[in-house]
């Protein structure tokens, strides 16, 4: 779930909802023009979609996981419409907070393309299973093992990042 901001005009933005089968690319279901990126447009899309699925008697309409940018307002109307689901952040929308990460924290370069590496490889993940695993031991890493063998300055960015 998605949307794009002033694409038409001004004050209004797109909405996107995409299916993605687990080892797919995404597919676009539902593309909708919003007044705004707000809990109340997003539910709105949201509901509107889920009843043109009841209309055509679709089955699997209710996801169990999103994967969205962590906006506030898709995550609150996607709470509103469906309850309880996995949030899951886009490696896209991932990265792109990382790097905003590395910059605050003044991250050694060598440190970065190393932490780069390794986020790359949980996307390389076949299964949700082996991208949690995944995230432990990244986690592990650079909270327990990696900084012991930094210089004080990168241990302060990694600590910071």
């Amino acid at each position: 779930v998605d949307c794009s901001f002033n694409i038409v005009m001004a004050n209004v933005a797109i909405a996107v909802v995409c299916a993605l089968p687990r080892g797919q690319t995404a597919s676009p279901i539902a593309i909708a023009l919003v007044h705004a990126e707000s809990i109340s447009s997003v539910e709105h899309c949201l509901l509107q979609l889920r009843e043109a699925g009841r209309i055509l008697e679709l089955p699997n309409c209710e996801p169990k996981e999103v994967v969205m940018d962590g906006s506030p307002s898709i995550h609150g109307g996607c709470t509103s419409v469906y309850g309880e689901f996995a949030a899951i952040s886009c490696f896209f929308h991932v990265m792109k907070r990382a790097k905003e990460a590395k910059a605050r924290a003044n991250m050694p370069k060598t440190i970065w393309l190393e932490i780069k590496k390794d986020l790359s490889l949980l996307s390389d993940s076949v299964s949700r299973a082996e991208w949690e695993k995944l995230a432990v031991l990244f986690e592990k890493k650079w909270r327990e093992e990696r900084p012991a063998t930094l210089s004080p300055i990168g241990r302060a960015s990694v600590e910071t990042f």
